[in-house]
């Protein structure tokens, strides 16, 4: 394969990996069950995807299989949405560098690549709520080492 060639395959699976990690997160912010978030609600906090930046910025708590499983879940619906040329194309660009002998890139790996890139969109994602959620944490963890020290 010539080089322009793998470029622009490159080049064609980005854009579409890129669209899928955009409607992941849109699916996680879009889901409307209050029942679903954890953190509580007086965490200023209003949707699955604050509580998963969060989670990710801060520091991981329990819930972070929850939040997992939350993301990977979006990821299969997205991958069963995009046309077999899309599934197609990713799947080929992940056994380009492989091994000839190991060329078993497969489904699962796409959802572990995109739940990846879900990941780093989360840990640079900033709003208002995010972070006051974050600030309040700070402050309540000063207040505990303020009231550590005092005991001493």
């Amino acid at each position: 394969m010539k080089k322009t060639e793998f470029q622009m395959l490159l080049g064609l699976c980005y854009i579409h990996r890129k669209a899928i990690v955009k409607e992941v997160i849109e699916n996680i912010i879009s889901l409307d069950d209050k029942n679903m978030l954890l953190a509580g609600e007086d965490s200023g906090l209003q949707n699955v995807w604050e509580e998963i930046c969060v989670q990710v910025q801060d520091d991981y708590s329990f819930h972070c299989d929850a939040y997992e499983s939350t993301i990977e879940n979006c990821i299969n619906t997205s991958l069963t949405r995009q046309p077999k040329e899309v599934i197609d194309l990713i799947l080929y660009v992940g056994n380009i560098d492989g091994d000839e002998d190991d060329q078993n890139y497969f489904l699962e790996d796409i959802v572990e690549e995109i739940k990846t890139e879900v990941l780093l969109e989360a840990e640079y994602y900033q709003n208002q709520n995010i972070t006051n959620f974050l600030e309040q944490d700070f402050e309540e963890d000063e207040e505990d080492e303020e009231d550590e020290e005092d005991e001493e």
